[in-house]
């Protein structure tokens, strides 16, 4: 399903100017930028480190149910209260949404008057987007997509449609 999305915003960024491109060092984000990038062949994505989510061997390849039950409930809160979140292994949503907006804003100051793109994971891109609209970490609010669609932020609302 990954690579037939990356494929797809290929065709999506086919006709869209960009001057420069960031990646998560995360395999799957590099993979999508790979796809964004298909018909950009002279712009080498920069990897960088702070644009990852939340990391945890543990959770890799595990199903939503099986990381539950596994850790008593974790991603209920995941889910339920977001800014309560800290993965195992890994850094709370708070700590993410703080080094992710940090990331993000010197990406933007070193793109001034640049169109660029910015592939990272949908945990990271969420906090960006509420950092965006003046949100602060302790009010963080999810929405969990489905896989295999594309979406769109309601700016008015900070809900993902």
């Amino acid at each position: 399903m990954g690579l037939k999305q990356a494929d797809a915003l290929g065709e999506f960024f086919a006709d869209i100017h960009l001057d420069a491109a960031s990646t998560s060092p995360l395999s799957r984000a590099r993979r999508t930028m790979t796809g964004v990038l298909a018909h950009h062949p002279d712009i080498t994505p920069v990897v960088r480190e702070k644009l990852h989510e939340i990391k945890g061997r543990k959770i890799t390849d595990l199903s939503f149910d099986e990381y539950n039950e596994r850790f008593d409930n974790i991603l209920m809160t995941f889910q339920t209260r977001p800014s309560a979140f800290t993965a195992t292994e890994s850094k709370s949503i708070p700590e993410v949404y703080r080094r992710f907006t940090i990331e993000t804003c010197a990406i933007t100051e070193e793109n001034i008057c640049k169109d660029f793109i910015v592939v990272s994971h949908g945990t990271a891109v969420q906090s960006w987007l509420f950092y965006a609209k003046d949100i602060d970490e302790g009010h963080i609010r999810f929405d969990f997509l489905p896989i295999g669609n594309r979406y769109r932020l309601h700016w008015e609302t900070a809900k993902i449609i």
